[in-house]
């Protein structure tokens, strides 16, 4: 489950190199493919609806694999499952 800023990671964005003086990061984090991965392999992916919205990101730029949940249904997503990984 997705909430705060790392809502972020949903939304559909490119990942250029980074580069920081003469330091390079030719492989930057794409948390939208992983997210993609996660989901492939049986996992559900669940973004809060409100922090999207607070951020100014519509479900329209998330990635398809985010299912969206509202704050109110936090308590029974996660008495409904065995683990909830939270970000």
């Amino acid at each position: 489950m997705l909430r705060g800023n790392a809502v972020n990671y949903v939304a559909r964005q490119d990942c250029p190199p980074l580069a920081i003086g003469a330091a390079t990061i030719k492989h930057p984090a794409r948390p939208n493919d992983d997210l993609v991965k996660l989901a492939a392999k049986g996992a559900k992916v669940f973004v809060v609806r409100e922090d999207l919205a607070e951020r100014g990101i519509g479900l329209g730029r998330c990635v398809a694999e985010a299912q969206p949940i509202g704050r109110g249904e936090i308590v029974d997503l996660m008495e409904s499952r065995d683990q909830v990984w939270h970000w």
